[in-house]
């Protein structure tokens, strides 16, 4: 499995569980919030608006709030890939041979291979922080 892979199946796994864990039931409630606001006829339309806004506040939030999460995991992992790459190429010579060229590939995949399990730990610490964050989180 590469790296890529370690990552993106961990984190799907745990994003799915936020998912049904949490975002899912704050979205019921932003939706039956929603339709309250529908059902009182003597509203504005303005007031209308002002409520369904109201009530999709907290999904839109914490979407934002676990989007922001996985894009500074993002963030790490492209800066751990980044050093492997000049580690990789700080031992090429100007004009590598195929051989060189060869370990140089088996050294970029152990390391980015050490930059998944170095990371893999922080998904849980992302999704547990941000569970910490919602009320609607069991």
């Amino acid at each position: 499995m590469t790296a890529e892979q370690k990552i993106s199946a961990v984190l799907e796994k745990e994003l799915d569980a936020v998912d049904k864990d949490c975002i899912r039931p704050l979205q019921v409630r932003a939706f039956e919030c929603c339709a309250n606001c529908c059902r009182d006829q003597r509203s504005s339309h303005t007031v209308l608006q002002s409520c369904l806004q109201s009530c999709m506040r907290p999904v839109g939030e914490s979407e934002e709030r676990l989007k922001m999460e996985v894009d500074n995991l993002q963030g790490r992992l492209t800066r751990c890939a980044q050093q492997c790459q000049d580690m990789v190429m700080d031992t090429l010579s100007s004009n590598p041979t195929q051989e060189e060229r060869e370990r140089a590939t088996q050294k970029a995949e152990a390391c980015l291979l050490q930059c998944a399990e170095t990371n893999i730990p922080q998904i849980s610490k992302i999704i547990q922080r941000f569970r910490q964050q919602l009320d609607s989180c069991s």
